[in-house]
């Protein structure tokens, strides 16, 4: 097994003291186990997929906010809201071939022996983090919609939805712009419809928000990326819906988008914002 395999890989380094593996089924396991790896001289290898990877920087978040204070958000860079979360390294495990890999886009250790020596003998690696106004991180990426339609009629045809996208101030589409998919990039996972690249330049150590829509447009599929701070996304019902509005009438279905975040699938239903957090979390690499 990887795990035990690169548990013997650290065993054979004489200043490695101590190895001890920990299975973590639930938030509390993972917070027992950042609790217990706080100090400088304890290091963390967290095995796993992207997923579990963004797990544990959530919960690190979650720690961090509190634990700090108003001194401590004193001292804080102007595009950060958290302090540095401590480095961990990654070892992939079970890997779904049909998502985005985190530690293939980065170039990162991938098997044991690498990964031992990324911890024992490697360095840092600071990367951006994405949060968002739902309690949540992002790692590598998020992908909404982009869902294929199941009717014979439209079958093969990515299904439209509806939103208001805002790239820090500037608007990247209305709400009577039908939808295919919006990429949302701190890697170069999670960033095609399809075989459309949505996004080409997204880069986990650019302080930046990478975006980019497939916006359904006479027919055409045209696509439109920007960079900011932050991307805001407010659901929209479809054009045709909101003219059969009204005040005595309020609407029965409220507007939503399947997405999948670092490889977690999910629902958006509600307006969510996502924010850059410069350099807050870090890994260990060769």
């Amino acid at each position: 097994m990887p795990v035990l395999s690169c548990a013997d890989e650290l065993r054979a380094y004489p200043v490695v003291k101590q190895v001890e593996i920990r299975p973590a089924q639930s938030d509390a396991d993972i917070d027992v186990t950042l609790t217990l790896t706080h100090d400088a001289q304890t290091r963390l290898v967290v095995a796993g997929s992207d997923a579990i990877a963004r797990a544990v920087v959530r919960r690190m978040v979650k720690r961090a906010l509190a634990l700090g204070g108003k001194s401590q958000r004193a001292g804080l860079a102007i595009d950060r809201t958290i302090p540095d979360l401590a480095p961990f390294a990654l070892l992939p495990l079970d890997a779904d071939p049909g998502l985005p890999d985190l530690a293939r886009a980065l170039q990162l250790p991938m098997t044991p022996h690498e990964v031992a020596a990324a911890v024992v003998t490697g360095t840092v690696r600071r990367l951006d983090l994405f949060r968002n106004d739902r309690g949540s991180v992002t790692l590598h990426g998020v992908l909404l919609g982009g869902a294929v339609a199941a009717h014979h009629e439209t079958q093969g045809r990515p299904v439209a939805w509806w939103a208001r996208i805002d790239v820090d101030d500037t608007a990247l589409c209305d709400p009577n712009e039908p939808l295919l998919a919006c990429a949302i990039g701190n890697a170069t996972g999670y960033s095609q419809l399809g075989t459309l690249p949505l996004l080409t330049a997204a880069d986990p150590t650019s302080g930046t928000v990478s975006v980019g829509l497939a916006v359904s447009v006479d027919k055409e599929i045209q696509v439109r990326r920007a960079h900011g701070r932050a991307v805001s996304i407010r659901l929209c019902r479809a054009p045709y819906a909101r003219s059969l509005d009204s005040a005595a009438d309020p609407p029965r279905e409220q507007p939503s988008v399947p997405f999948t975040d670092d490889g977690v699938d999910g629902v958006l239903r509600h307006a969510c914002t996502w924010w850059v957090e410069r350099a807050a979390w870090a890994l260990y690499t060769e």
